[in-house]
């Protein structure tokens, strides 16, 4: 029996066994095993000397972010003897390193893993693996061989389903760090699906359709490193339908912005872009331009959830539109049945008739029935439209108000009057904007205290002024005086009175001093070295309102930079500064310290100083002087100074002046007109011109009464002058000179008396004061003038006749109406002048027949026809049916007459067609293989005249080379060939074999159609549209539907 010592040994062996089994991961069994063998003499497995053998590790093709931890496998070991005790892992750069990971127990399975691992992408590991056996033999460790990191292509947020049509979208992405991923698709069948190589953005409109559906795979290439998504299936559902809140909208030149609203018939099912296309009856590019700056094509982003999306839509002020401009938006997304369209027209053209104008430094403010308009520098927020944009180069308007009544501007910073509220804007580092503090800049209008009486107000170079309730006051810049609070105070920020009286009427602030009418007593102070106070002294500074004068009568006062002027008794005084001539008083005498008569006129109603120079109004009629370095005299040219007061232009309808540091605005009968330095828009041209030397009106011509078009060249009457542009290689535009092309409306001649005007090819003619006129290429005596001159590059009278009424060109030839009396000349090889022969040429104008009651005529490519009696007649080539007597009979040499009808009234011949009003019905007859008959089918050739509908109303009718356009009830219609889109129906489509309504306005009253350009005139407004390669649009494009066009003086 073991004595208490053994028992205490054996406790003790049994601690240290439990330790060890601990430490070494062997059972207690064991160890206790190993150290009983040993006391006892022995030596459990000593018999196993042999180490376990392993043959494979599979460490594969590891994918991973660079924070997960890798899983690897292997064959399990070879153990003959003791058994398996475990097996462990490693991780090196190179097969049996240990630099990554260093060995770690993986257990007694085939698998095992390991974390916490610092790694990197495109860097190779190889996994060390090895067996331990219970005898403590170990293994020789084996190496895979080697992996790198690969990161998972995240596919989360790629959509797995996608409504018929919907433009699918959706990112794929993957986490690398070394290089950018270039993403492609891998297996896809998602037809009209692609992918942003760069972005991983997968996009498109997949073509398949309900019920069916497609796969694809991602894949990322990054240097070395490629990883491939699992394939993603995409199923299709049924489509979602888009529709508009309206199916026109109506925007107005410079209201604020109106709400388009695309509907969805269900949320969005993810983020996406709804495609959409914008086409005009202008031209593209400018009407885009001017509805927030919406591109000829392009996207409306929508968001996962959302069932509908507003756009805002608004035309500026400055905008080129006029009315009865229409631009169709157009959804490109969707099924065919579901992609709707709404028109957008511009109801009305306001040429803004400005009731006040306001010219500060470098920009002008004006207000139109109550609206506020600003144009010109913004560098300071002066114009208030939230934001320093650098130069508007056109009226904008401000905000949406409707009630504004009084406007001034500064240097670089704008007050106005709105429902008898003070407003101030732009520059204020001197307090001039009023608002307590010198701020810097403010970008909108800012509401000066709470008074609602305000009555007028006037802003110098860095000071302003007010009357509010028959009180005055000044703030702002105040070193010499110029706020006349007593003291030169530097700055004051706020509005404070200025003295007791609550009779003040008029204000005006000039560079540093400022002058003021109270009960019709004329008041000046601020600075007074040139005498502009007008107190018969310079005295420095005047600090207080100085009673100028005994007259209790004066009615207006304006202050320059340095002088002023004002109004008394209808006579007009002037007085300071007249370096430049801007006293009026026929010298640059120095300085004026006293009001001094201008003149002896008793009449003045108006008076505006800028820098200096200065405006008045005499009985409606305009006069400038002082400095005119800029134009801004307006007398045409920049010619130094105009000591005396100079008459601009004739109109004795001059309401309204204003003026700048260099420029000069004025109303005219209702329209604005600006001129003088224009680096910044002031002007408010739509451009940066420099220099404009004499009034230019703001807005469009309305007055245009008569357009024809040739091949390639246009010409219209605007107010009795003619206007020629497009080709002129011949001489065909008039202007004296073969130019080549000629883009823009170019005055022809001084005469103001023109009336009618016909085009051809290459030739022109027209009627002024009863005399006939031709120009161009005249080869085969087209020109009339006994010969064939070649070319005449200007307006050369035919004969001494002062009867013309009525004049028509076709390819080569001309014909006219005299007296009633029908005459033809020019190219006569298919008997188109109708003398009876097929003689070549006829140089000279011939008589046809005896008739003397013919009252229109028309010349076709090589076919004419006329009306005499309200009886048709056609003759000349009639290959194709053209003359319309039934056949195609060749040549017809005479006039013959196209049925018994005694009530045409209108005719048009295009190359080879013809179209003619009876009765209020259309015909048309001839040849038909672009649908320019407008019978609904190319029909080859008609022989006789055949109606065209059934309508009663047509009123005028014109006829291209191979398409037609004609007025019924006031309505355009085109149709024809339309390559160019001459048929002006917003597109290039072909043909159109039926008559086709062009926008919805119910006033137009001319038509003209060229080879492949069309004119018309709306409401006295002249538009054109087709092919411009030559100009003959006026506007270096080839605008596809009706485009307005502006004449030029």
């Amino acid at each position: 029996m073991r004595d208490v010592r053994d028992s205490y040994c054996w406790l003790l062996v049994w601690s240290l066994v439990t330790i060890a089994s601990i430490v070494s991961g062997c059972s207690p069994k064991i160890i206790s095993d190993k150290l009983a063998a040993q006391t006892e003499g022995t030596e459990v497995g000593a018999q196993d000397t042999t180490p376990p053998v392993l043959t494979t590790i599979d460490d594969g093709s590891i994918t991973l972010s660079l924070s997960t931890s890798p899983s690897f496998s292997w064959v399990s070991a070879t153990e003959t003897g003791s058994g398996l005790l475990r097996y462990e892992l490693s991780i090196g750069t190179a097969p049996g390193l240990t630099d990554v990971a260093g060995w770690r127990d993986a257990g007694t399975g085939t698998s095992g893993q390991i974390s916490g691992l610092s790694l990197s992408y495109g860097t190779t590991y190889y996994t060390n693996l090895r067996a331990v056996d219970l005898a403590y033999n170990t293994s020789a460790a084996i190496s895979g061989d080697g992996w790198q990191p690969t990161p998972a292509v995240e596919t989360g947020a790629l959509p797995v389903s996608v409504p018929e049509a919907f433009p699918y979208q959706g990112q794929a992405s993957v986490d690398y760090e070394n290089a950018p991923p270039v993403y492609s698709l891998q297996d896809s069948t998602c037809t009209g699906l692609s992918i942003d190589s760069s972005t991983g953005l997968v996009s498109g409109i997949l073509t398949a359709v309900d019920g069916e559906s497609c796969s694809y795979k991602v894949r990322a290439t990054m240097d070395a490193v490629t990883t491939t998504s699992n394939a993603l299936t995409v199923n299709v559902g049924p489509s979602l339908n888009f529709s508009f809140n309206t199916d026109t909208l109506y925007l107005r030149k410079g209201d604020p912005a109106q709400q388009l609203v695309l509907n969805l018939s269900s949320p969005a099912p993810f983020s996406s872009r709804i495609s959409y296309s914008l086409y005009s009856d202008q031209t593209e590019n400018e009407f885009l331009g001017e509805l927030d700056g919406l591109a000829t094509r392009g996207y409306i982003d929508i968001s996962s959830g959302q069932s509908s999306v507003s756009l805002d839509l608004r035309v500026p002020l400055g905008s080129s539109l006029t009315d009865g401009t229409y631009q169709t938006f157009k959804i490109d997304t969707g099924t065919k049945e579901s992609k709707p369209s709404a028109l957008l027209g511009l109801h009305s053209d306001p040429v803004p008739e400005f009731d006040l104008i306001a010219a500060g430094a470098d920009h002008t403010c004006g207000i139109d029935e109550g609206r506020l308009y600003c144009w010109g520098s913004d560098s300071s927020g002066q114009l208030g439209n939230g934001a320093t944009t650098g130069n508007v180069t056109s009226p904008t308007q401000i905000g949406a108000s409707t009630t504004w009544t009084a406007v001034a501007a500064g240097l670089s910073h704008t007050c106005g009057i709105n429902g008898g509220k003070l407003y101030c804007w732009g520059y204020d580092a001197f307090g001039q904007v009023g608002n307590g503090a010198a701020t810097g800049d403010v970008i909108s209008p800012n509401q000066i205290g709470a008074s609602t009486t305000w009555s007028a107000v006037t802003a110098g170079l860095f000071h302003t002024c007010g009357i509010n309730g028959g009180t005055l006051y000044c703030w702002g810049d105040d070193v010499y005086g110029q706020v006349g609070n007593g003291a030169t105070t530097n700055i004051v920020t706020s509005p404070p009175p200025i003295g007791a009286s609550t009779t003040w009427d008029a204000i005006a602030a000039g560079t540093n001093h400022t002058c003021g009418i109270d009960g019709g007593t004329l008041y000046c102070w601020g600075f007074d070295i040139y005498g502009q106070v007008g107190n018969g002294a310079t005295t420095g500074n005047v600090i207080s309102p100085t009673q100028i004068g005994a007259s209790t009568t004066w009615s207006a006062v304006t202050a320059g930079a340095d002088h002023t002027c004002g109004i008394d008794g209808g006579m007009l005084y002037c007085w300071g500064s007249d370096g430049a001539g801007q006293m009026g008083n026929g010298a640059t005498t120095g300085n004026v310290i006293s009001p001094t008569q201008i003149g002896a006129s008793t009449t003045w109603s108006a008076i505006a100083a800028g820098s200096f120079h200065a405006c008045g109004i005499d009985e409606g009629r305009l006069y400038c002087w002082g400095m005119d370095s800029h134009g801004q005299v307006g007398n045409g040219a920049t010619t130094g100074d105009v000591t005396s007061p100079t008459q601009i232009g004739a109109s004795t309808t001059w309401s309204a002046i204003a003026t700048g540091f260099h420029h000069t605005c004025g109303m005219d009968g209702g329209t604005l007109n600006c001129w003088g330095d224009d680096d910044n828009g002031q002007v408010g041209n739509g451009a940066t011109t420099g220099n404009v030397i004499s009034p230019s009106r703001i807005g469009a011509s309305m007055a245009w009464s008569a357009v024809t078009t040739g091949s390639s060249h246009t010409c219209g009457i605007d107010e009795g002058k003619l206007y020629c542009w497009g080709m002129d290689s011949y001489g065909q535009v008039g202007n004296g000179a073969e130019t080549g092309d000629v883009i823009s409306p170019s005055r022809i001649g001084a005469l103001t008396t023109w009336n009618t005007i016909a085009a051809g090819p290459f030739h022109t003619c027209g009627i002024a004061e009863g005399k006939l006129y031709c120009w161009g290429f005249d080869g085969t005596g087209e020109l009339g003038n006994g010969a064939t001159t070649g070319s005449v590059a200007s307006p050369s009278q035919i004969g001494a006749s002062t009867a013309w009424g009525a004049v028509t060109i076709g390819s080569s030839h001309t014909c006219g109406i005299d007296e009633g009396k029908l005459y033809c000349w020019g190219d006569d090889g298919s008997g188109q002048v109708g003398n009876g022969a097929t003689t070549g040429n006829v140089i000279s104008p011939t008589q046809i027949g005896a008739s003397t009651t013919w009252s229109a005529v028309t010349a076709g490519s090589s076919h004419t026809c006329g009306i005499d009696g309200g009886k048709l007649y056609c003759w000349g080539s009639d290959g194709a049916g053209q003359v319309g007597n039934g056949a195609t009979t060749g040549n017809v040499i005479s006039p013959s007459q196209i049925g018994a009808s005694t009530t045409w009234s209108a005719i048009a011949a295009g190359a080879n067609h013809t179209c003619g009003i009876d009765g209020g019905k259309l015909y048309c007859w001839g040849y038909d293989s672009y649908g320019q008959l407008g019978n609904g089918a190319p029909t080859g050739d008609v022989t006789v005249p055949a109606q065209v509908g059934a309508s009663t109303t047509w009123t005028a009718i014109a006829a291209g080379a191979s398409h037609t356009c004609g007025i019924d009830g006031g309505r355009l219609y085109c149709w024809g060939f339309d390559f160019y889109g001459q048929v002006g129906n917003g597109a290039t489509i072909g043909n159109v074999i039926s008559p086709a309504p062009i926008g919805a306005s119910m006033t137009w009253s001319v038509l003209a159609a060229g080879a492949s350009h069309t004119c018309g005139i709306d409401g006295g407004k002249l538009y054109c549209w087709g092919s411009d390669r030559s100009g003959q649009c006026a506007k270096n494009i080839s605008p596809i539907a009706p485009l307005l066009i502006l004449s030029r003086d």
